[in-house]
């Protein structure tokens, strides 16, 4: 499977320490950085990252989000690792902060476009297994996908949508993660399918 994992690089003020280490100076690059174990390369050793920065404005972010779609074009798995996870109503796109969020047309467009796209998403000060469950039901409304699964920590949680022509691999792998992580991840399935 070849996939595209985005972890914006935000501007120095705002970056998160997990976004300082760059993979690359280049937009992409397969391969991992060589922080990175031998079996984690193992893992990660078809993927390919891109790094560019992303600014809170509108006209950068259309910018960003052009050469990301080519970039992105022959990629099976894109997984978007925003600061925040999707969007929410008290940051609009363009405010200060949106850069931390993945917004509904950036989501669609990905899986509309024939990915599979995983989504991290930090949760709010709500419950947490209703926050999954509305968040699903909204993702599968906005995207259309059959299927959202739920991979739930502790502390967040993350959206995996897969496409059709991945639907049985990936069902295989989401099961292999319930299996193998036990209590530590939780798994969450939406039943539209």
């Amino acid at each position: 499977m070849k996939q595209i994992c985005t972890e914006p690089r935000f501007a120095p003020s705002s970056a998160k320490p997990s976004a300082r280490r760059s993979i690359s100076s280049e937009p992409c690059c397969t391969g991992v950085s060589g922080d990175t174990s031998s079996k984690q390369a193992a893992y990660l050793h078809s993927a390919c990252f891109y790094n560019e920065i992303l600014h809170d404005d509108r006209e950068n972010r259309s910018r960003y989000f052009e050469t990301f779609w080519n970039v992105a074009e022959e990629r099976d798995l894109i997984f978007f690792d925003p600061d925040n996870g999707l969007e929410v109503k008290s940051t609009p796109l363009g405010r200060k902060g949106s850069s931390k969020y993945l917004y509904w047309p950036e989501l669609v467009q990905a899986f509309s476009s024939g990915h599979s796209v995983l989504v991290y998403q930090h949760f709010p000060r709500e419950k947490r297994d209703a926050f999954i469950a509305r968040r699903t039901k909204e993702i599968e409304c906005r995207t259309g996908s059959r299927r959202v699964y739920a991979f739930r920590t502790s502390h967040v949680v993350f959206f995996l949508l897969p496409s059709k022509h991945q639907m049985t691999a990936l069902e295989r792998n989401v099961l292999r993660v319930s299996a193998n992580w036990g209590d530590e991840i939780w798994l969450w399935r939406s039943e539209s399918v």
